[in-house]
């Protein structure tokens, strides 16, 4: 269990309330804490989870539900809403456009229980007698539901991301120690299955556990330690790419690295993400001393940009971002936090932009090997211009102009 998963029964259970029409401001409260939680640093777990209770927006009713996730796995109201509820009602909410009040008017008034009969019900006109729904909505339902279907069991990096850091935390407290593979190795964008590769062998009983925790399948590579990097090599690359490469005619699965086995096949020495198949690619004898200098590295990046903090949305002051930041090594730091329009976030006023500037300036005082950028994330008004009047804006180091 990490935050993300605990975020995401938070999340859900906000969407369900909204889909029974359940109290507004009960609703607000637990969208406003999955969104709290998922910002955290530190993973909540049963030993500090109340002090997760200093943090504004975390009452007791939500520490009480946060203690139900880690000593039985889901919140009770949770459970109790996806009783009442179909499973394939529950689904059209992923239907961009579609919030849960339309849903439950779809439900409710209309009788729709499932995807496929919305798509049909669009496509015989039936939506735009609806009151709420017109034939441009009609129109826009069809298209983002046929979407929907055609990437169902896909999902996006971040998301990725932040479910196998929880799966490799329960597989690490199974003392089971794995490597990521496929996709998630690639870091595609958009991935079909998450899979990693061990030489420890995963009981059934665990890996469907872990598999609770994911949209899309949960592949565990089991092997033993001579044939390792033969196995990591051939489910990290695209099948695309090991065809290109001939890797199937390799004779041996015995090698102590991934670069023996590019050396045995005469192939550049490339990074897991770069391992798609490639309209040329070059044998060994092509390559030369900069190809590897060419792939940009940790190491070279210098700094951090568009950083919020206390002053709008932010949940850490600026002295403890910078803190964290010099001891990564970073060279600077870019805040950006919301310009004063953006009221739902907070957004700064002349006086308090002011007032962050002369604790920037104060910081880069004490710190002369470390910056502090002066940044702004604003927001593009209805008449084009940018939050702040001119004398402003062109004191900032950096802007980033959005549109919200």
């Amino acid at each position: 269990m990490n935050n993300y998963t605990i975020a995401e029964q938070f999340s859900r259970l906000a969407k369900l309330m909204e889909l029974h029409q359940d109290n507004i401001f009960k609703i607000k409260a637990i969208s406003n804490a999955a969104e709290l939680i998922e910002k955290l640093n530190q993973d909540i777990d049963i030993n500090n989870y109340e002090e997760i209770g200093k943090i504004k927006g975390i009452g007791k009713n939500i520490l009480d539900k946060i203690k139900e996730i880690l000593l039985h796995g889901k919140i009770k109201d949770l459970k109790e809403y996806e009783k009442t509820t179909p499973h394939s009602v529950v689904e059209l909410l992923n239907i961009r456009g579609l919030g849960a009040s339309k849903v439950n008017k779809l439900w409710k008034e209309a009788g729709l229980t499932n995807i496929d009969e919305l798509i049909r019900a669009c496509e015989d006109d039936q939506l735009s007698n609806i009151k709420g729904f017109g034939k441009k909505m009609q129109c826009t339902i069809l298209e983002n539901a046929k979407f929907y279907l055609k990437n169902k069991n896909k999902i996006q990096l971040g998301v990725a991301l932040g479910i196998a850091k929880g799966i490799e935390k329960i597989l690490k407290n199974h003392a089971i120690h794995v490597e990521r593979t496929g996709q998630l190795r690639r870091q595609c964008e958009v991935m079909q299955q998450l899979e990693w590769i061990s030489t420890e062998n995963v009981s059934e009983q665990l890996k469907h556990k872990i598999q609770q925790m994911s949209e899309v399948p949960i592949i565990i590579h089991c092997t033993n330690k001579k044939e390792y990097y033969y196995e990591l090599f051939r489910t990290t690359g695209s099948e695309a790419y090991l065809e290109q490469i001939n890797f199937y005619e390799i004779k041996s699965k015995h090698f102590n690295s991934e670069d023996e086995i590019f050396k045995a096949l005469r192939v550049i020495d490339i990074p897991a993400y770069q391992r798609e198949a490639k309209e040329e690619f070059y044998e060994i004898k092509h390559l030369n001393n900069t190809h590897q200098n060419e792939v940009l590295q940790m190491k070279d990046v210098k700094g951090i940009l568009h950083c919020h903090t206390q002053y709008s949305d932010g949940l850490n002051s600026i002295e403890e971002l910078a803190d964290y930041v010099r001891e990564q090594r970073y060279e600077y730091l870019g805040l950006c936090d919301h310009s004063k329009s953006a009221k739902y976030a907070n957004g700064l006023s002349t006086e308090h932009l002011i007032q962050q500037w002369k604790e920037i300036d104060g910081y880069n005082r004490k710190h002369e090997a470390f910056k502090i950028l002066k940044g702004i994330e604003s927001d593009i008004l209805k008449d084009g211009s940018l939050d702040y009047e001119e004398d402003i804006l062109k004191q900032f180091d950096f802007i980033v102009a959005s549109v919200h």
